[in-house]
Formats: C-alpha cells, structure tokens, sequence
C-alpha cells in the first residue's frame, strides 16, 4: 500500500454537513482510513428542517440507508415539488414539480410540443401535463417507477425532514461505521510551520485530534477555512438581498402535504416544510426592508397551527467561499458558503461537496492540482444555483420596495441570456452539468410570468393533429392514475411499515407472532406486559379510525374518543387471554367493558387539575387495562408512577379512601401546573416508561398510577393519521 496515502480525515462539527461528510466516508472508504468527528453539544446547529430535492437519492443508495428506518426516525414526509404563492404577484401560485412534463418519447422536447399544439389552439396549460403536480394537488403521493411505458416513470420525489433527528440518525450510522466522535469546543488549531496545512486541533478539554485531511463542517464561522487560512468570502447580497431568517416549528393543522410552500411576502418570503410530527416555518427576510420584529409577527401571524419553540433567528450573508478547498481543509454546509433555501439546495450542496471529495480524495500531500478543480466545479454549482434563485426574485410584479429593487436590479449575464433564449423560442439552454433541468426552468420561468413566444421548428415535424392526439392521451392518462394514489398520510405509513404492505386476515394467523416481555416495576413489583406486533393488521386498523366520527370523552381523558369495532378482539384474542392466564393468573374468557380509539387534543393550558396528574382506572385486582400505539414513535407512551408521600404505586380498594384525602390536599394546597406530566413532579415519582411503538401494546392492572407520556412535541390533532392514536381498552378478568 502507498504510504503516502491518508491515514485519517478529521470533521470539524455536527449538525447535517458533518454526519454527512462522516457517514459517506465511512462507508466509502471503510476502516482503512480513520475517520474522526469533533462537536461540542454546546453549540447548536442551524438546520430547523430540511426539505430536500430528487438528488438526495445519491446519496441515500451511497451510504445504503434504509428508508423505512430514515422515515420513522427523523419524521419525515415526501416530497413532489414546491408551491411558490404570490410570488409573481399577490394572489398568483405556481407548482415547481419533480419529475417531467407530458410523458417519455424521443426526439422534441415535451415543452415544444405543448407551445406548438397551444399555438394551435390547446387551451390546457402545462401544469394539467404533469402528474407531479396534480397528486400534489389532492395530497396524493405515489413512486416513480422503471417502466417507460407507466405515468409513474415521469415522478421525481425527495423528503422532508426532521434535521437534528437526520444528523442523530446518521450519527448513529456513523459510529457503527468506525467514527469516532470528539466531544468538546476547539480551543486551538495547530499549523505546520512551513506549508500551513492544517496538523491537529485541540480542544477545550486538551483532547489532540492530529488529521492529514480536515472537513471544514463549522458552519458560518467557517473556523478552518476562514479564521484558519482566510480563503476569502464572495458577497452575493446585491442579487439576493435577504439577509435574515426568524424560524419556528408549530402543530400541524390539516392534512400532511406532500411539498414544501414558499410565500413571498413584503419583505422577503416564508417557508412551510410539512413533517410528520410538525410543521417547520421561517420567514426569510431582508433586514434592509423589514425589522426583526415585525418579521417575527408576521411569521406568527401566518402559522397553521400553535407554535411549538421560541422563534430562532438566523443572520447569514448570500455568497461563497472564494476557496472551498485551501491546503488540506476542504469546506461543507455553511461553511462553504450559503445560498437562502428557496429551493432546497442546501442538502444537495453538502452531497455534491462529499461526491466531488471521493472522486478527487488526495494523498497526505494533498496536491494543489486536486483542490484546484474542485474550487472550480463548486463554484460552477453555486453560480448555477444562484441564477435559478435570481430568477424568483427578479420576474415579479410585487409592489414592495425589496421587490421593486430586485426587479430592477442588474442580472448576472449568464441569467439574462437564459431568459431571453426561452422568452425567443421557448429553448432552454442549459449545461450538462446543472442542477435544475428543463421541469425546473419551465415551471418557475412560466411561473414568473416569462413565457416563449415560439417554439422549437422540429416540433412542425409532428403532424398536428397527432400532436394533439398524443397530448390529450397524456393528459388523460395522468387524470386516471392520480384517484387510486394513495394520500400522502398512507403512503407514508406503508413506506416505515413495508411488511404490512400486503393485507392479511382480521383474525390472528400463523404467520402473525406478537413478542411480549414482562416489567415487574417500582417498589411494589407490579407486572406490566409490553407486546410487539400487537396485531395482525395495524393499518386497517388506522384506516378504520380515519372513517369514524370522534366524539369529546365523557371521562377525564384529554382528547376525542370513537368506539372500537368488536371484531378488533378476533385479532388479539388469543394473545390477551395468554397474558391474563400466564401473567395475572387469570383463566377463562374475559369480559370487555369498553374499548375505544382514542386520540389525544386538549394543549396543556385546557388540562384541568386532574388530567395533569398520574391516576388509577379501577381499585379491583381483576380489572385490567390495554393500551395500543397506533401512531409514531414521537407522540409519546406510558409512564407509571410513586405517590411521594404514601409511597404508593397501586390503589387498590383498601387504599382508595386514604390515597384520595392526601391528594385532596396536596392538589388543593398547590395546584399542579398547566402541563402533561411527561416525567416527574412535586407529588409524583416516575418508577417506569414504556416508549411507544407502531402496533406495540402494554397490559396491566388498572389499579397502577399511571398516564400517557405526552411529550411537547406531540401533533395534538384529531385526525388519525397524525396524531397520538391509540385503542384503549378495559377488562374484567375472572
């Protein structure tokens, strides 16, 4: 082996751009070359949710992610294109789509022929002609496929994301793959004295992590490549102004779309990117035109739902690095420059970094040659990027001041000449090397308000009436696959749960193998049944609930309740009746007293006094409770509990009376306040928690304190397919 090659790779920083960078070099280049991180838990990291594009897909087949596991673990949702509202002009919207337009054929472009057949006297606009957008429409979501031949070959998909989760999930990866993680502040960064290659950074904890190669993952500050080696920074605010970004997630309200939105408003434009578990938002901004806090009320003034967190702001500055590459360090993520995520480039950016860094990995020395080039192709990538966001911004017809600037404004040459090609002929001249192909360019060139005025002369070498036929053929194919595409919700749901893609009978059958464990828990040893795979069609089962009418609970639960169908009992029959003989001593068959979905709705400041304390269901031994997770892993499970002063942990008949009084008293003296106890509090130990699961159910006594463990992330919302479902059930045994 070439011992002039690299030994190890140090990441500075986390967040997205470093567990990138970590898990594709991990996996690329095995344990061969040792791969080093260093964060510190100290700083945070700006990603605040990310939406992708269709190029994510690279690198999900690089490091050989699972899907399944990356949808469930950052809460993700799917993603068809992005709808731009009011942009062109208050009251206008335009649909970027995935994918193509019209279908797959050889010769002229698509786009040629529509502009031909509407010359002709088509009156249907391009948009009908893609699939994309019209399942985006009704919230519908479906894959590409491989046959040409299908209307599905013309999709394009990418995801939205949860960006602290993604970083935690490939951390995860990471550290499986052989990374190494560091934590802890850098305090110093060492030099050698006569090439100035970076050598080794120390940090606040005296930990040396000595490097041949360093990834500059630090963010804005760009600690190596800037405060280090000081590559220099280009300045791109006089193309785009905006400067600034207030962000802050919030409930979600209605159904889970599958694209993100991008609202222009007054003094820049807000984004709304839809996750599973909530909604995140910003409003992008110039503070030229618009102050912090009126930028933060109008971002809260335009929220779907309740916001979650404390707005965050982010100041950056629209440019890149004039060297991405200096030395040995090489520069991902912010680090490397910044573009406002207008079109979610931001991940594409990082990835494209990591593709280039494999196809041009150097030796120790690190030739100069190797960063030359990969100086050039970046900045290539970024110029591209940046003329496609110019774009958005300069074809308006807003009556703002930030608008009526950046209307006005001088264009980069390169941006002119694209646009005064299509406005001639319709052509759309693009490199082979550009990002955002010929959907891309139509849609928001068409959208802005720039339409061609020609079209290509090939396309008068289609005969027109087969043109038109061929085009109404398109359009009606589209219109017959979009009804049985499944909602985005569903998809999603089949997508974390592909082994239940296939239905399979209500009753229990020999393939259905539930796993239970017993919990003997707290002081008094009281036994709790946690069951996976609880029954055999968990889907069904949220499809029903989708279908009911939820109505207020009569009791103290905090939510909405619909009752469960009798034959739910058909699936889980057998395994209730296990666990109440082997477990709780109870034989013969049991009697169902109630059971009903449920779905927890009522914010914390609605709790009354009792809903904000653990509780008992019944005071009989034989009297038994079951809970079933019919939702995601983040809206939160079951926690069970200690009175601090009696020492209690069951209420048993014996105890009732007593227990009572005290709590009276206690709650009387010092109400609890205004929240789910999630964890513990003044009256309450917590002695366990069973962590939700999709299809997992818990039996036990009811005469355990108890309640659910309703984190504040938690989708308080009474539809099914987003919120905390769950089927509770009661029982008297024999």
């Amino acid at each position: 082996m070439n011992d002039r090659r690299l030994r190890k790779i140090v990441i500075l920083g986390g967040g997205t751009a470093g567990w990138m960078t970590a898990t594709a070099l991990a996996k690329s280049l095995g344990r061969r070359v040792q791969i080093a991180l260093v964060e510190s838990d100290e700083i945070g990291i700006v990603g605040v949710g990310e939406a992708t594009i269709p190029t994510i897909h690279w690198f999900n087949d690089l490091i050989g992610l699972d899907e399944a596991a990356f949808l469930a673990s950052t809460k993700a949702s799917f993603k068809l294109g992005i709808e731009f509202v009011d942009w062109a002009r208050p009251g206008h919207r335009y649909f970027h789509p995935f994918g193509v337009y019209g279908a797959p054929s050889p010769g002229v472009p698509f786009h040629h022929r529509w502009l031909k057949a509407r010359a002709e006297g088509l009156a249907r606009d391009l948009p009908a002609f893609s699939l994309a957008t019209r399942l985006a429409a009704e919230n519908r979501f479906a894959k590409p496929v491989s046959d040409a031949r299908s209307i599905l070959s013309t999709l394009g998909y990418a995801y939205h994301f949860d960006a602290s989760l993604y970083a935690r999930h490939l951390r995860g990866l990471s550290e499986a793959a052989g990374v190494v993680r560091y934590e802890g502040k850098v305090a110093r960064v060492e030099q050698d004295g006569e090439t100035g290659f970076v050598t080794a950074l120390v940090t606040e904890r005296d930990d040396r992590i000595e490097g041949d190669l360093f990834v500059d993952c630090s963010g804005f500050r760009g600690l190596l490549i800037e405060e280090t080696l000081h590559a220099g920074y280009e300045d791109w605010s006089r193309w785009l102004p905006c400067d600034r970004a207030v962000a802050v997630p919030c409930a979600n309200v209605g159904p889970l779309t599958p694209y993100t939105r991008s609202t222009a408003r007054a003094g820049g434009w807000q984004w709304r990117i839809p996750l599973q578990h909530r909604t995140g938002n910003g409003y992008v901004y110039s503070s030229a035109h618009l102050g912090d806090d009126e930028a933060r009320e109008t971002l809260f003034a335009n929220l779907d739902g309740e916001p979650l967190a404390e707005p965050r702001l982010i100041r950056f500055k629209t440019g890149k690095r004039r060297r991405v590459w200096d030395k040995n360090v090489v520069t991902m993520g912010l680090a490397s420059g910044f573009l406002e995520p207008l079109e979610s480039t931001s991940i594409h950016l990082i990835q494209s970094g990591i593709a280039k860094l494999l196809s041009l990995l150097p030796d120790r020395d690190c030739d100069p040659h190797l960063a030359e080039q990969f100086n050039r192709i970046f900045a290539a990538d970024m110029d591209n990027i940046k003329d496609f966001l110019i774009l958005h911004y300069h074809a308006n017809q807003r009556p703002e001041p930030l608008w009526q600037y950046t209307r006005a404004m001088p264009l980069p040459e390169s941006l002119t000449f694209k646009e005064e090609a299509f406005r001639r002929s319709g052509r759309l001249m693009l490199g082979t090397d550009d990002l955002f192909r010929d959907a891309s360019w139509l849609a928001v060139l068409r959208g802005q308000g720039i339409d061609a005025t020609d079209y290509a002369p090939a396309a008068d070498g289609i005969e027109s009436a087969t043109n038109l036929k061929q085009l109404r053929e398109i359009d009606e194919a589209i219109a017959r696959a979009v009804p049985p595409t499944p909602t985005h919700e569903a998809a999603i749901t089949t997508a974390m749960h592909p082994q239940t893609r296939t239905a399979v009978p209500a009753q229990a059958s020999a393939t259905h193998q539930p796993t239970a464990r017993v919990q003997a828990i707290g002081r008094e040893r009281e036994r709790v049944v946690v069951i996976d795979d609880f029954a055999p069609d968990p889907l069904a089962l949220r499809a029903a609930a989708a279908e009911l009418a939820f109505a207020p609970a009569t009791n103290f639960y905090p939510g909405v309740r619909a009752s469960v169908a009798p034959a739910y009992f058909n699936g889980v029959r057998d395994t209730i009746a296990e666990v109440l003989r082997d477990v709780f001593g109870h034989a013969g068959d049991a009697k169902v007293l109630g059971a009903w979905y449920q779905l927890v709705t009522t914010s914390p400041d609605r709790l009354q006094p009792v809903q904000r304390i653990p509780h008992f269901d019944a005071t009989e031994p034989g009297r038994i409770a079951i809970v079933h997770y019919l939702s995601e892993d983040d809206q939160g499970g079951t926690s069970f509990y200690r009175h601090r002063a009696t020492g209690f942990e069951t209420i048993p008949q014996a105890r009732a009376e007593g227990y009572m009084a005290r709590l009276n008293a206690e709650v009387t003296a010092s109400k609890p306040p205004p929240r789910y106890i999630a964890d513990e509090s003044p009256l309450f130990e917590r002695i366990a928690t069973v962590e939700p699961k999709f299809n997992r159910a818990i039996i036990y006594r009811s005469f355990q304190l108890h309640s659910g463990a309703i984190p504040s992330a938690c989708t308080l919302s009474d539809d099914p397919m987003r919120g905390r479902l769950t089927i509770g059930a009661f029982l008297a045994a024999g």
